[in-house]
């Protein structure tokens, strides 16, 4: 298995930050995402499901060549407002990671940085993208830092966020 490596591309919001934006590496602009996938598309990549990776780890399986997964963390609507028209348009497999208790609400841990609280994405707005080679993964139920608390809690937060995802999106979350 030497030299197997798969890439996991990472996004986080679509779009352009606003004016004061601290984080502004958090954004991406459409037209820029867009010419990440046409690249992909082009240069032939193996752009696969995040869970297909991870099941190649466990199985201590080989990567083909040029193999990618793409994610976005927090679930922003951003993605369905700026991004559903490049998911159709390539239709790779894309991985998004929802917070279980704040589906449709705001994104409150941006505004202790000193952000502007941004939309996440609706439970209308997940079915819609999932027509489109979207799959759903638990990123907790309210985005704390895993590693800043107890154990205890930590298990807590991973269990019952999938729980409830499963419970609200009727489908089996294995990530």
């Amino acid at each position: 298995m030497e030299n197997s490596k798969a890439i996991v591309l990472m996004y986080h919001k679509i779009g352009l930050p606003v004016k004061g934006t601290k984080m502004r590496s958090l954004y991406i602009p459409p037209y820029i995402l867009d010419s990440h996938f046409k690249y992909l598309k082009r240069h032939h990549y193996n752009v696969i499901p995040l869970k297909d990776i991870v099941t190649m780890i466990k199985n201590n399986k080989y990567f083909p060549p040029k193999t990618i997964a793409i994610t976005f963390d927090d679930g922003s609507a951003t993605l369905f407002d700026f991004g559903i028209n490049i998911l159709k348009k390539y239709n790779f497999p894309i991985t998004v990671f929802l917070l279980a208790e704040l589906i449709g609400k705001n994104n409150c841990w941006d505004i202790a940085k000193g952000e502007k609280s941004d939309k996440l994405l609706d439970l209308k707005q997940i079915e819609e993208l999932s027509k489109y080679n979207v799959e759903f993964g638990s990123h907790g139920l309210i985005h704390k830092q895993l590693a800043s608390i107890p154990s205890a809690d930590a298990e807590k937060e991973i269990f019952e966020s999938k729980t409830l995802l499963q419970d609200l999106l009727c489908k089996d979350i294995n990530l």
